[in-house]
């Protein structure tokens, strides 16, 4: 009697619980259930791991957009926030990217050009017209690893995760997640923990938000914003006409007296 009176309990409640739920993710932009487990692969972990917003080489589909960077360091077992810091990246139609990493005036301090095609990487001034040169090597993107290969202790648990599907200002992206967690083999108690959140537009070929969580060095976020997708102008893919480009390293002692080209 008691079993049956359960059952219809729970049988009376699920419709209520499933509608919560679906609230629940309609508010947060989720579009599908979100927690499904999936094989864990090297690349996700090492795309989730970088502090850094992933932008592919693809080509074909160009946009400009904001991206925010937020840490928390984990000083004395307490979270210090940091300054947030912008920078604005652009991608062409050739898969050429440029990122401007911006002041807290909004003025741009520093520039990066990535030429897949070249196989180029500038580093360069504010102005874009003095810096230096380094080869670019371009990897695969869809390259799948079995997180097996990945040089950890063996003590080291993955546990990966897909998210369903987030509206990000209109934007669909598809979300996946990475735990990694190591024990002490003797007692089992946790030693170390670190997660990672990401999320891909599959329409855009980039990664729309990332998070990571480190017990040991803090928490770390980045999100494009005031995405737009439109082309840039092909100049701003290269170096300032007639700007000074040394060649890397920068381990260089007398990179000032070395030979610098300029650019056409």
């Amino acid at each position: 009697m008691k079993a049956n009176t359960l059952t219809n309990a729970i049988r009376n409640t699920l419709p209520f619980f499933l509608l919560a739920l679906h609230k629940l993710c309609i508010a947060n932009d989720v579009t599908t259930l979100p927690d499904r487990i999936i094989p864990c692969t090297l690349e996700a972990f090492q795309r989730g791991r970088s502090g850094f917003i992933d932008i592919p080489f693809e080509s074909g589909v160009p946009f400009i957009a904001e991206a925010h960077h937020r840490n928390e360091n984990l000083v004395d077992n307490k979270l210090q926030p940091e300054p947030e810091y912008v920078s604005k990246i652009y991608r062409d139609s050739m898969g050429r990217i440029r990122e401007e990493t911006l002041d807290a005036n909004g003025s741009v301090k520093h520039v990066n050009l990535l030429d897949p095609i070249a196989g180029s990487r500038y580093s360069l001034d504010g102005l874009g017209q003095t810096g230096f040169i380094m080869s670019l090597k371009v990897k695969s993107t869809d390259t799948k690893t079995p997180i097996s290969e990945a040089k950890l202790p063996p003590e080291a648990q993955f546990l990966c995760r897909s998210l369903g599907t987030r509206q990000f200002d209109g934007i669909s992206a598809d979300g996946e997640s990475v735990q990694l967690t190591v024990r002490d083999p003797e007692n089992h108690q946790l030693v170390f923990e670190f997660v990672t959140e990401s999320w891909y537009s599959p329409a855009l070929k980039v990664q729309i938000f990332g998070s990571i969580r480190n017990m040991k060095s803090g928490n770390f976020y980045k999100k494009l914003t005031h995405i737009e997708s439109k082309e840039a102008a092909p100049t701003l893919f290269q170096p300032r006409v007639g700007g000074k480009i040394w060649d890397a390293p920068f381990n260089s002692k007398n990179i000032g007296d070395s030979p610098a080209y300029i650019a056409p």
